[in-house]
């Protein structure tokens, strides 16, 4: 199963997650001097930061990092070159931090990791069996770091960065990476392998497959993206992954059976294009027959079996030659409609009849139910807050027509949630810049250390009637002199929407969390 992301609780991050913050990186950028301290880190919570640029890491080969890449399950991603040949490398940086690993737990994993961070054939032959293999793995004797040296592969993006830019796969692609991904598992599950400190072990589970951990290469000749070839790989193995997990995290042995299972909702995420239901937040459920409607019937009951909600494959040889026996798309699609208008056939005069005697009940029990409601001054006594409540920011009253200038901490949990995009609307940030007429204009500024002074309070506490940078700001910390006003607008979030029902308005009202953002003026 894919493994967890790693949260580093004993470090107190801006955005709760110090592995995927940028403020590790804004480090080194805005920090020029810190290129000559032998380790860097967030000047917000004290997590290593990133690498700076030329940096030379020293293995069996002197490698020098060109540029950041990215966060990719639990570690980094550098560009490099290896300084000897000049070839290009990718420099996958792991963490140890000191706040989470003792000095044992370190000194283990570091062992570990050189002995085993790699797999090959174990009778040397050079076969492509599509996984991104090391060719070298780095532990610093000193630090809290481990790097695993890859040559540079032109894989264009991970099967999550696909999805975001492209969207769902059509049935005959997730056939093909089905076809690909069994290919390789089948390889990996049942031949003799070596590992880098030459011990030989008979087949081994990948253990971390996921969106992340499956990249995928487009051919370029190709312009019709419904006929694009492409290939796959596989890469980020469990038995080097895991060493990286927290430890008080306890990693599973893989097993080939649950490569298999994680594959079959990778699919299942590929056919939606997303894996998480934007409602609850939580990893959509192959359980949900609605979320199947549009997927060929074939390869929904291949799925299902592969995923493990039928009898399961005995292995990736067995699945993959059941793959490839399953009827074409259109054939499938065939079989699927003919079946369906038999059924309809069959029970249309009762579904009729059943249909419009719910429809009467509804509309005559829907109509009652308003007139009471609306006529009934108990909801608007119990609630005088909700009852006061406009649908939309456009209709909130009394804005005076102005530009009006706010502030908040640079790279805050509030500049992070200004660039989310909801999935049917704009950026959060251009819902909120225009309301009716009045104007709000963001201007992030930066705190040396916001727990000793915040800079966007007091750029509010200089404001005046002659000259004013800042109306109000929004901080995570409230201020903790007289001299300003403070509100609390959220709570974990912006905007907070509860549905027209005092069951669910009561509901929300008993589950206030901790965390806050304040409006402060």
């Amino acid at each position: 199963m894919p493994i967890k992301k790693n949260s580093y609780q004993e470090y107190r991050c801006y955005c709760n997650t110090p592995l995927n913050c940028d403020r590790p990186l804004q480090t080194v950028i805005d920090t020029p001097e810190a290129k000559h301290l032998p380790v860097k880190y967030c000047t917000g919570c004290g997590f290593p930061a990133i690498i700076a640029q030329n940096t030379e890491i020293k293995g069996n080969r002197i490698y020098k990092v060109s540029s950041f890449l990215g966060t990719r399950g639990l570690g980094r991603m550098y560009s490099g070159i290896r300084i000897d040949n000049n070839q290009p490398v990718v420099i996958r940086e792991y963490l140890l931090p000191n706040r989470s690993f003792n000095d044992e737990e370190t000194r283990q994993r570091k062992e570990t990791f050189k002995r085993v961070a790699g797999v090959s054939l174990a009778d040397g032959r050079n076969q492509n069996f599509r996984l991104i293999n090391p060719v070298e793995a780095i532990a610093d004797e000193r630090g809290e770091r481990c790097y695993l040296i890859i040559q540079e592969v032109d894989v264009s993006q991970t099967f999550r960065q696909h999805l975001q830019e492209n969207g769902g796969m059509q049935a005959p692609q997730v056939r093909e990476v089905l076809n690909q991904a069994l290919q390789t598992l089948q390889f990996l599950h049942t031949q003799k392998l070596r590992l880098p400190a030459n011990q030989i072990q008979q087949g081994m589970a990948h253990g971390n497959i996921s969106l992340d951990s499956i990249l995928i290469k487009l051919e370029k000749s190709q312009n019709n993206q419904s006929n694009q070839q492409f290939y796959i790989y596989f890469c980020d193995l469990a038995i080097w992954e895991s060493l990286f997990e927290h430890p008080t995290f306890q990693a599973s042995q893989a097993k080939p059976e649950d490569d298999l299972i994680a594959l079959g909702l990778a699919a299942f995420y590929l056919c939606l294009g997303r894996d998480i239901d934007s409602n609850s937040g939580q990893p959509l459920n192959p359980k949900d027959d609605r979320l199947w409607s549009n997927t060929d019937s074939h390869l929904k009951l291949f799925l299902h079996r592969l995923i493990g909600l039928d009898t399961s494959f005995e292995s990736a040889e067995i699945a993959r030659k059941a793959l490839l026996q399953l009827p074409k798309p259109s054939q499938s699609n065939n079989l699927t409609t003919s079946q369906e208008e038999e059924e309809q056939e069959k029970g249309w005069k009762k579904t009729w009849v059943v249909f419009w005697g719910i429809l009467a009940l509804i509309l005559l029990g829907g109509g009652i139910w308003y007139f009471f409601i609306r006529t009934s001054p108990s909801i608007k006594r119990e609630n005088p807050l909700w009852s006061r409540l406009v649908p939309n920011f456009s209709d909130v009253p009394n804005l005076p027509p102005r530009e009006f200038t706010y502030t908040a901490e640079k790279n805050s949990t509030w500049g992070f949630v200004l660039r989310q995009k909801p999935q049917t609307t704009k950026f959060v940030e251009e819902t909120l810049t225009k309301v009716s007429n009045t104007t709000f204009n963001y201007q992030a500024v930066q705190s040396p250390d916001v727990r000793v002074r915040s800079l966007p309070l007091d750029t509010v506490r200089e404001c005046t009637i002659q000259s004013c940078k800042a109306y109000f700001a929004i901080t995570s910390f409230p201020a903790e002199d007289g001299g300003l006003k403070s509100q609390a607008i959220a709570s974990d979030g912006l905007l907070v929407y509860v549905a027209h029902s005092k069951k669910r308005l009561e509901s929300s009202s008993a589950s206030q969390r901790e965390n806050q953002f304040r409006y402060t003026a």
